[in-house]
């Protein structure tokens, strides 16, 4: 008996591959010193960037369309959102673990090399320690991971929105 194919299924199988995707892209980011956290983005920062989202939209793209040719090549517009969305919840599951991991125990001191990058000397001494407060915040683990997570099902959302447009054929 043939195994039923499902939106489900099939954002399960290409959210985990895009999940492990994103961790070892942070990991060479990382390990490779090419993380940049000033506000001052330089070109090759713009190439990892759209690399980054590209290979997101195009793992996305690759579920959608798995699931249009084992649905007997039909796929509707909800179909490939189903499945992006997916795609992007259980993505950003695992790379939300991961980021807590990393911010707490691969680079503990993150809060701080993100708070470093900014210039508060142009600005008033009250707003530097306001916005040191918010970054200290939002720089934990905690909101970290649920940044990403949030990023991710956002990204889905997007990638779904072209891929079904793209892939959508009726019958």
């Amino acid at each position: 008996m043939e195994e039923q194919i499902t939106p489900l299924k099939t954002g399960i199988k290409y959210g985990l591959y895009l999940g492990v995707f994103g961790m070892i892209w942070q990991l060479i980011l990382h390990y490779g010193g090419l993380e940049n956290f000033s506000q001052d983005l330089g070109m090759l920062d713009w190439v990892l960037l759209f690399t980054s989202i590209f290979a997101g939209f195009i793992i996305t793209f690759l579920g959608i369309k798995y699931f249009r040719e084992n649905n007997e090549g039909l796929l509707t517009f909800g179909e490939g959102m189903s499945v992006a969305l997916f795609v992007g919840v259980f993505s950003g599951l695992l790379i939300a673990v991961f980021m807590y991991i990393y911010a707490a125990y691969i680079v503990p001191d993150l809060g701080e090399v993100i708070m470093d990058s900014f210039d508060t000397d142009e600005i008033p001494a009250d707003q530097a320690e306001a916005m040191e407060g918010v970054m200290s915040v939002m720089s934990s683990p905690i909101v970290m991971s649920f940044t990403a997570l949030i990023q991710s099902i956002f990204m889905g959302v997007i990638y779904g929105l072209i891929g079904s447009l793209i892939l959508k054929k009726g019958q």
